[in-house]
């Protein structure tokens, strides 16, 4: 198993930039086997935003906007039954889509010139999918892959790790909801609170709407070689290794910050790097019984991948 990845998040729109990039990383080569998509586990906290990660994996694979996608409603018999295009729902895109939204969704379009298919699954669901759905997750799981047409992605979300070997596991986790994620406890089930060691406890409440602690791991070596996942996620984003977390972050005991270099060792996405500077130079004329005062308003920089792009 690979190195798992890190950070905190303030924004939806840096959930969207992250699946936009490592859907956009991942190398054709990888994308052409019916047989063994890319699997991209996600799961998290129960409307924690999860669902941004396969909307904004369509929107940049095909250059399409997921609010434009409609999809059909009722049963799949032979995974043609209810295929229908952009052009028949009155749209100039591309694209041909079938599925139940939000339960799964299958979305065929071209890159670098051949057909690659984007699909979407939530194997938590008992019911409700546009096909008649097993009675076990596993199932379920089968199910959807069987009526997948081509090679490409498949996102499935709330999977057990019992019976699914991701390429890629992608964490979200917010403070709404139980302390378990699929039969496990969460990694961090106080977002806010621990959010609140790097950035002030003031800072961490206003920012609470879309804050969020996201973990990344990559199992396939050989897609973390040839698209450098790793690399990106550090590079690019800033997330750290959980290896080189600062000892303890996750306690949820009464733990302070005592000097200025845990809070610049605190995994937070790079674009808001300046305000841990902030906060430190804060921290460093404080006692350290004496609770922090600091308030800083954020000015949301918008990433470079991002410019352009209008997400709501």
């Amino acid at each position: 198993m690979g190195e798992t990845y890190g950070a905190f998040t303030l924004e939806r729109d840096d959930l969207v930039a992250l699946a936009q990039r490592i859907v956009l990383s991942v190398p054709n080569d990888f994308l052409y086997d019916k047989e063994n998509p890319l699997i991209i586990s996600v799961d998290g906290t129960f409307k924690g935003g999860k669902k941004i990660i396969p909307d904004s994996g369509y929107e940049a694979a095909f250059n399409i906007q997921r609010e434009d996608l409609s999809f059909a409603q009722g049963e799949i018999h032979d995974g043609t039954d209810w295929k229908r295009s952009f052009s028949e729902a009155g749209k100039d895109l591309n694209v041909i889509y079938r599925g139940r939204g939000e339960y799964d969704e299958y979305v065929i379009g071209r890159k670098a010139g051949r057909d690659v298919e984007l699909s979407f699954v939530n194997v938590a669901w008992g019911q409700g999918f546009s096909f008649k759905a097993a009675p076990t997750e596993c199932e379920r799981l089968a199910q959807h892959l069987g009526l997948r047409q081509k090679g490409g992605i498949v996102f499935v979300h709330n999977a057990e790790r019992e019976y699914i070997a991701p390429d890629i596991n992608i964490r979200i986790e917010s403070d709404y909801g139980d302390r378990h994620v699929n039969g496990e406890n969460r990694v961090c089930p106080d977002v806010v609170r621990i959010l609140g060691k790097g950035l002030g406890t003031k800072q961490a409440y206003d920012q609470y709407d879309w804050a969020r602690y996201v973990e990344v791991s990559c199992h396939n070596e050989a897609l973390d070689r040839a698209a450098s996942i790793s690399k990106m996620l550090t590079d690019e984003f800033g997330f750290t290794a959980k290896s080189q977390m600062p000892k303890g972050l996750f306690d949820l005991g009464g733990g302070t910050v005592r000097c200025a270099e845990d809070v610049l060792t605190f995994p937070l996405l790079d674009k808001y790097r300046a305000h841990l500077r902030a906060y430190a130079d804060v921290v460093k004329t404080q006692r350290p019984e004496e609770p922090s005062c600091y308030e800083i308003k954020i000015d949301m920089p918008v990433s470079g991948c991002l410019k352009g792009l209008n997400h709501g």
